[in-house]
């Protein structure tokens, strides 16, 4: 499973040691840490608009279908894990843009992220990482305190110097108006990085 670099991250709404948090579904390409990041989830009594089940929480991001119409509808995360949410509405939890969809050669993976994993809400336009032909694992929003520690071990997927300047990761703030979205490669554990702001 995808080990957390987080410590004391901001970002974290809630105790997630707490039994609502340790309930919710695992997913491959999305840390569990992660869900309980601002935008995600919303801890609500409300019911599920696929299983009909009031199970506490439900996935707070829009549900885009292949032309980017919002479906005005409210998911719990288990079905969106097992693939009910993707059977029955013919739409994922969140799109991969064409170009990094046709960089993967791992269908079954691509499959997996965009039909039975969360997505994530960014500042601009969010970007899946691809890495090793297969998408990466997303492991949250982070700040300099947080990747400063691994930063040799990073791929940045812009190419523009300033992207890589330190000074300016430097200003990144877990869940800030400027901050990072890390990845990590499951084929060969290498950590990804874009940032984005407001």
């Amino acid at each position: 499973m995808i080990k957390l670099l987080m410590k004391n991250s901001a970002q974290l709404t809630k105790d997630t040691s707490e039994d609502r948090f340790k309930n919710l579904p695992k997913f491959t390409f999305f840390a569990h840490k992660a869900l309980t990041q601002d935008g995600v989830l919303e801890e609500t009594d409300d019911p599920c608009s696929c299983c009909q089940k009031s199970r506490g929480f439900l996935y707070e991001s829009p549900i885009l279908d292949e032309n980017g119409d919002d479906h005005d509808i409210f998911i719990c995360p288990w079905c969106i894990a097992d693939g009910k949410l993707a059977k029955k509405y013919k739409v994922g939890a969140h799109r991969i843009d064409m170009d990094t969809a046709q960089s993967v050669t791992d269908t079954k993976a691509l499959e997996e992220v965009q039909m039975r994993t969360p997505g994530f809400i960014g500042w601009q336009q969010e970007r899946w990482l691809v890495h090793c032909h297969s998408p990466a694992a997303f492991l949250g929003r982070f700040g300099w305190e947080d990747i400063e520690k691994i930063i040799s071990d990073i791929e940045f997927v812009d190419s523009d110097p300033k992207s890589q300047d330190v000074a300016v990761l430097k200003t990144l703030e877990a869940g800030g108006a400027h901050t990072c979205y890390l990845f990590k490669c499951i084929k060969c554990n290498k950590h990804l990085l874009y940032w984005d702001c407001d």
